[in-house]
């Protein structure tokens, strides 16, 4: 894999959302809550900016860290730390860490990390090398490819390699109402200090502008983190807002069937496409990752050719709803698309076939000269 830069991480298309003016409809190069955020949580964020911006925020998050430890079904908050989003909980797990860094078991994954060792100057290792590594990242689903580590694997795992394991569940709670028992957080009481699981709330709330990420592991590992955190670092309005989105029970439960409701409709759209392209004589293909569970709110699609993705994202701007060109990680002939309406869905899949059907006729109008 590539070494990481911060425009591979942060740049999901050829253009953002915001450069395509009047033609956006849908943003699928992102992976958040198809809903938006819960309307309770931005009450409370409203609210708290007429009480809370004139005052420091809690430093300790005590509140907010006693509501994420209820959604997490533990009962101790002080194995939470909360922070400036998922990126500065990365910034600080890789941080306290020594040794070699080794990557998943994936042929890609979430590129922070790595940018984190690279920039700390450690040794990164791929996932199969016989060198002893200080600390693993494995990303549960796997984003982009949405491949997915039961518990048990992450057991065998932690049995089987040496060092701290970084389990990021970002996307877990998609899952369903159960997705806490799934959860690395379980194996703390057997292996202690050796687990670190990290959640970006912006995912499955919906709110990357707030920043509101956390980490969950030993009171040991915390005290050294909070050691080297900036203070005050998770703002009065990210705080107000987990813990009315903890609360906010019919939100949840809205989204779980949407994902999985619009996700089915989507992959028959995808189907429909590749029928559609094979009947014009087309060798492309659009495949999807069939190990990737339901509830993961995003499709991982392998096309036939680097061309053929990036056919598909320029078509996804001209038509206003921009797809996450995977190239960034190593993956150039990979397309990430997130769960959003399936009407906008189906809008980017006329606009990939039409851009295949002008080719096609430019390619008619002006063959190759003999």
């Amino acid at each position: 894999m590539p070494a990481a830069t911060l425009d591979s991480c942060h740049t999901p298309a050829l253009a953002s959302w915001k450069a395509l003016g009047e033609r956006y409809i849908a943003d699928m190069s992102v992976t958040t809550n198809a809903l938006g955020p819960s309307q309770k949580a931005l009450d409370a964020v409203i609210a708290s900016l007429r009480v809370d911006t004139e005052h420091y925020p809690d430093a300790q998050a005590s509140d907010a860290r006693e509501a994420l430890a209820k959604f997490l079904c533990i009962g101790n908050k002080k194995l939470i730390l909360m922070g400036n989003g998922a990126s500065e909980l990365i910034d600080l797990t890789i941080r306290i860490t020594t040794g070699r860094f080794r990557l998943g078991p994936y042929p890609a994954q979430y590129s922070e990390y790595e940018r984190v060792a690279h920039s700390g100057n450690r040794e990164v290792i791929p996932f199969d090398s016989p060198l002893a590594a200080g600390v693993t990242v494995v990303i549960r689903p796997n984003s982009p490819t949405g491949d997915f580590m039961t518990l048990p694997e992450v057991r065998a795992l932690l049995d089987s390699k040496e060092g701290i394991f970084i389990f990021d569940e970002s996307f877990l709670p998609f899952m369903g109402p159960n997705w806490a028992e799934h959860s690395a957080v379980n194996l703390l009481g057997q292996y202690g200090s050796r687990v670190m699981v990290i959640h970006s709330w912006t995912k499955i709330w919906s709110c990357p502008g707030l920043r509101l990420g956390s980490v969950t592991t030993t009171e040991e590992n915390i005290a050294r983190m909070e050691h080297i955190q900036v203070p005050w670092s998770c703002s009065a309005l990210a705080q107000r807002f987990a813990i009315a989105s903890v609360d906010d029970g019919e939100y949840m439960v809205k989204t779980w069937a949407m994902v999985r409701r619009w996700k089915v409709l989507i992959l028959h759209e995808l189907e429909c496409l590749n029928e559609d392209l094979h009947s014009l004589g087309l060798s492309v293909t659009f495949q999807r990752n069939e190990n990737s569970p339901l509830w993961v709110p995003w499709i991982f699609v392998t096309t036939d050719s680097e061309a053929t993705a990036l056919l598909a994202v320029e078509a996804g701007e001209e038509c206003g709803v921009p797809i996450r060109w995977c190239r960034s990680h190593g993956l150039a002939a990979s397309l990430r698309l997130g769960i959003r309406d399936p009407d906008a869905h189906e809008t980017l899949f006329r606009a990939i076939k039409a851009k295949f059907v002008a080719r096609m006729q430019q390619a008619a109008a002006h063959p190759p000269a003999h």
